[in-house]
């Protein structure tokens, strides 16, 4: 069995921007969210927020009898995960992992695409 690493060449966006950011996972978001002490819900005065990433990779046409599974670790929190445009998987818990098979979503012998959104809003 073969293990790649799918951390790297990402990009990362928070609800209401308009540009992306190129990021290396993990990548914690709230980073980029104003702490106040007026926000009393149980995320460290961060306000929540949607934040949406995503990742183009090729995917070659000899892959196409091996098995493609992607794991999750933790993605905080309610994860909408599309690959293709095709709704894949949803994980509402953020300290769970998951896995998805991509086999039914992959295109060979082209890019693909990835799109994993996390709402703790």
């Amino acid at each position: 069995m073969k293990q790649t690493s799918f951390n790297d060449h990402w990009v990362f966006q928070r609800e209401g921007d308009s540009e992306f950011t190129p990021v290396t996972l993990p990548h914690d978001a709230m980073i980029f969210e104003k702490r106040s002490a007026d926000r009393t819900a149980g995320l460290g005065y961060f306000p929540g927020g949607t934040y949406r990433y995503r990742k183009t990779w090729y995917v070659a046409e000899d892959e196409r009898t091996s098995t493609q599974i992607l794991e999750f670790e933790g993605v905080y929190q309610h994860a909408s995960v599309t690959v293709n445009g095709q709704d894949a998987a949803y994980h509402a818990y953020g300290y769970t992992g998951f896995y998805i098979d991509l086999a039914p979503y992959l295109r060979y012998g082209t890019d693909n695409e990835i799109e994993v959104i996390a709402d703790n809003s």
